[in-house]
């Protein structure tokens, strides 16, 4: 009797594990593919619309064709609806995707490592990640540009640099406290979305440090001389990835809920 029991409770187990198999793959494995499969196609095809305007060509049924018989293109098409797939986003990530990749087999070639970055936070950050970052090199581009106030600028390779923080040191301070001056803990200052960057490169960090020595001066109140020492903590973003921001803004515009935030 007991065998008997234990083979039912075995069967029907197993019976309730494929329906829920099964119904796994219908309700959110399928489901979720194809939202996102649809999402990158419809950007697909009005991007590589984009990319035809002004060429000769006129057809958009004859190059799509040979974008699916190419062995480059297909292969790029390939990746991307991989990464499609695996995204976590559900609408801005493959939006990027199907940017990136339309300008990619138009110009018959493939990623170089910068738009492989793109690519990697595109399907690994989230909605909001992704419009964070957008904002933060919005922000301090128009204040690199004097458009607004604050402490960014570009360096002579034009990359963003932002000076987030600093402190000051005098040889003639005698006080106990202890000051960090190690990187910054760019979760901590911007969110999770800029240390995920952080590992391939798009957002850096970087710490400064200059001296200076000063005189006795006793109309000043400066008993005696003595030294400076000034560090400096800056967040930076390489040129080449603002247009990784650029792209973020024009998919935010056409997936729905999504809004880029204003630059204050």
């Amino acid at each position: 009797m007991d065998k008997m029991i234990s083979f039912l409770s075995g069967h029907l187990a197993g019976k309730v594990l494929d329906y829920v198999v099964s119904q796994f793959h219908a309700r959110v494995i399928e489901r979720w593919s194809r939202r996102r499969a649809e999402t990158f196609f419809e950007e697909f095809c009005r991007e590589v619309e984009l990319e035809l305007l002004g060429r000769e060509s006129d057809r958009l049924d004859a190059l799509l064709d040979h974008m699916l018989n190419d062995d480059l293109c297909s292969g790029v098409l390939f990746d991307a609806y991989r990464r499609v797939c695996l995204s976590r986003s559900k609408e801005m990530g493959p939006r990027i995707i199907a940017i990136l990749t339309a300008q990619l087999v138009c110009q018959d070639r493939m990623a170089d490592d910068v738009e492989d970055n793109m690519l990697w936070a595109a399907e690994n950050l989230a909605d909001n990640q992704l419009l964070e970052f957008a904002h933060f090199v919005r922000e301090h581009k128009a204040r690199a540009e004097g458009k607004t106030r604050g402490d960014a600028s570009f360096d002579d390779q034009g990359n963003l640099r932002v000076e987030w923080y600093k402190e000051q040191f005098d040889s003639n301070w005698r006080g106990r406290t202890s000051v960090s001056v190690g990187p910054l803990d760019l979760a901590a200052c911007l969110g999770k979305w800029a240390a995920e960057l952080k590992a391939r490169g798009i957002v850096t960090d970087d710490v400064k440090e200059r001296q200076w020595d000063y005189r006795e001066d006793s109309e000043r109140h400066i008993d005696e001389p003595g030294t400076i020492r000034e560090l400096s903590w800056w967040i930076c973003v390489p040129k080449a990835y603002f247009r990784l921001a650029e792209i973020i803004e024009r998919a935010a515009k056409r997936a729905p809920g999504a809004c880029p935030r204003e630059a204050t």
